[in-house]
């Protein structure tokens, strides 16, 4: 599994690029419930998964992300949200600042941001039951590897033909456990998983 390895080219500056306090304390405290119930953190192996960023208003070019490898750490000090400042999708290379470079993921959360500007917020989890029922309700999917360049482009075709925020959810078919989730805000993001999760347990199957 290469979950946690960054695949595309990164321009990363160290930087004391503090996030802004009232969107820190937004993130902070949904991921610190996503930890709790095991929808972000450490396999294993002892690899990070999980990660979930925001924008601070809508429309925004840029956002703020959860570092790279930090899902084992129940809570984030401000220095572990990095600053993504520009993404080039035809090169695949992204810039970003802050102490920490940012996750693995940051090329896909970019993607869906640029599905629509009024997406504020992205949430990666890892659940392989929610990501199998998913796939038996045949859920929008993606099939690429994480964190690559087919992978946004799949994101991009998935809304070709409908708004985004209409279905503000997909499974990673090629990214075991992967699900994404985004919304207008990341308290509707979180609804929308934890509807996910309740539409789960209604369909009574085991955990």
């Amino acid at each position: 599994m290469n979950d946690g390895i960054i695949k595309y080219s990164i321009e990363h500056t160290v930087f004391d690029a503090r996030i802004p306090y009232d969107l820190y304390g937004e993130l902070e405290a949904v991921r610190s419930r996503l930890h709790c119930l095991g929808l972000i953190g450490v396999n294993a192996e002892g690899i990070g998964y999980g990660n979930i960023s925001a924008k601070e208003s809508a429309g925004d070019s840029i956002f703020y992300i959860t570092a790279t490898q930090t899902g084992h750490l129940e809570k984030l000090g401000t220095s572990l949200y990095t600053q993504v400042t520009e993404c080039d999708f035809n090169t695949f290379v992204l810039k970003s600042k802050g102490k920490k470079k940012p996750s693995s993921e940051a090329f896909s959360h970019a993607m869906v941001y640029g599905l629509d500007p009024a997406i504020r917020a992205v949430i990666h989890i890892h659940s392989l039951a929610l990501w199998k029922f998913m796939l038996r309700r045949k859920d929008l999917a993606t099939k690429a590897p994480y964190g690559t360049q087919a992978m946004t482009e799949e994101i991009r075709n998935l809304y070709s033909k409908q708004k985004p925020l209409d279905s503000p959810m997909f499974v990673m078919k090629g990214h075991e456990e992967g699900v994404m989730v985004f919304a207008e805000s990341l308290q509707r993001a979180e609804k929308e998983l934890l509807g996910l999760l309740g539409d789960y347990l209604d369909a009574d199957l085991s955990i």
